[in-house]
């Protein structure tokens, strides 16, 4: 039987963290919070997948909107609806996609959610 996994929204709270003061915080479909040291990471939200199976979730980033992206966990999927990057380098944008992953759908795992994006301060 052949199971499709439907498609979900990055209704995501995207945030770009530091260990400082909170310096800038700008609210829209997705919400970015900026800190004023050099110790950037970026914080995702998302709403869960409604389809029934569903165990986890793929997080992929890339450089260039559009991708090609990259798989951020690709020995785990993450079992709730938010994931922390911590491998961001400072003045560079990041393009964020999620898909949902059921095993026992054909497909295993959705097509992508729709794109969130960012750029890291350059200090």
């Amino acid at each position: 039987m052949k199971v499709l996994l439907r498609a979900f929204l990055l209704l995501c709270t995207l945030l770009v963290l530091g260990n400082g003061n909170l310096r800038a915080q700008q609210k829209a479909t997705q919400s970015f919070t900026v800190a004023v040291n050099n110790s950037y990471y970026v914080s995702l939200s998302w709403t869960a997948s409604v389809t029934a199976g569903v165990s986890g979730y793929y997080v992929y980033r890339s450089s260039v909107s559009g991708g090609p992206y990259t798989k951020l966990n690709p020995t785990a999927l993450v079992a709730g609806t938010s994931y922390e990057d911590f491998t961001v380098q400072l003045g560079t944008s990041y393009f964020y996609v999620v898909t949902a992953v059921d095993p026992n759908a054909t497909p295993p795992e959705s097509v992508y959610s729709n794109e969130v994006s960012t750029t890291i301060p350059s200090s």
